[in-house]
């Protein structure tokens, strides 16, 4: 009896061993398994942000462009206003030509064509909006 009973405990313990072994096993697949996931996140996370820092590199360079062509124009209008006072000096020889009024009528000009610039769309959505019908 104590023989069946020592058989009996062996076979209960290593059911027991291959039971705690078989949920060891599962429990660390499935840690595994949420690690991987964690991880495929991560690397998800990865991506939009390489792709979000794309994005911004590629907003920047067509703003710089943008205002590098702004830049060009104000440039252009702020040269040609400073040539207006030596116009003006040809058409009446009595008008004073100073470095001082060349440099006001170059930020005059350079003033003017911002506000122009910055008015323009407004001005193209008014008409747009009030437009007259035929």
């Amino acid at each position: 009896m104590v023989a069946e009973n020592i058989t009996l405990l062996n076979e209960t313990n290593t059911t027991l061993n291959v039971t705690n072994t078989t949920i060891l096993n599962a429990t660390s697949s499935h840690t595994n398994t949420f690690t991987d996931f964690i991880q495929s996140m991560n690397n998800v996370y990865f991506i939009l942000d390489d792709l979000i820092i794309l994005l911004l590199f590629i907003l920047f360079i067509y703003l710089m462009l943008k205002a590098i062509a702004l830049a060009k124009k104000l440039l252009i209008v702020a040269v040609v206003s400073a040539f207006f006072p030596i116009f003006l000096y040809f058409i009446d020889p009595n008008y004073l030509v100073s470095l001082n009024n060349i440099i006001e009528f170059s930020l005059l000009g350079c003033i003017l064509y911002l506000l122009y610039v910055l008015i323009r769309p407004f001005w193209s959505i008014k008409k747009k909006i009030f437009k007259k019908k035929k």
